[in-house]
């Protein structure tokens, strides 16, 4: 008797537990489905959130320095009428977290004590104050510490001009804007 008890509590207990686990990675696979790949404007700034990944993967390997495990955790819409300004936020596997920016179309300004690119970007670029990239493709910048102060992208739309000016969130960054 006490043996078909035990037995019937075991199930039960199964029951119970098997379908919240369910539940809970069922949630974690969901997560990257929910990320808004689509701007207030309407443009879709990747074609897949697996394409959204491989890019960011791309930019995690360089700041870390080889392959990293990740998750995108958040895209914040920076406020602009056409094209689009996003800044995707990401966490690595041993909890560091950090940004990048990601935008076409709009016009920018960059605010950085130091910034590096690579030839095509730099000659894009070339001295200006303000660029357009309105049928440039993509932009990408990313900000790493070069002091002992979290670096991260910032942005700021000027509502007046519409103008988005890129920055680090302190002094002891350089920011690296790469085209294409």
């Amino acid at each position: 008797m006490k043996k078909s008890l035990i037995i019937a509590i075991l199930a039960i207990m199964s029951l119970i537990i098997l379908p919240a686990i369910s539940c809970k990675k069922s949630d974690t696979a969901q997560k990257p489905q929910s990320l808004s790949l689509k701007a207030p404007s309407g443009q879709q700034i990747a074609q897949s959130v697996t394409a959204l990944r491989t890019e960011a993967s791309g930019i995690i390997s360089k700041k870390f320095g080889g392959k990293q495990d990740f998750e995108i955790t958040n895209i914040d819409y920076l406020p602009v009428n056409q094209g689009y300004a996003a800044i995707i936020s990401y966490r690595i596997s041993s909890g560091e977290t950090g940004n990048f920016a990601s935008f076409s179309g709009i016009r920018f300004k960059i605010s950085s004590q130091s910034i590096t690119t690579d030839y095509p970007t730099a000659q894009y670029l070339s001295g200006n104050a303000e660029a357009q990239n309105a049928d440039a493709g993509k932009i990408t910048i990313t900000c790493t510490r070069n002091g002992t102060c979290e670096c991260k992208v910032q942005g700021t739309v000027d509502t007046n001009t519409g103008i988005v000016t890129w920055g680090c969130s302190c002094e002891q960054c350089t920011a690296t804007v790469t085209y294409g």
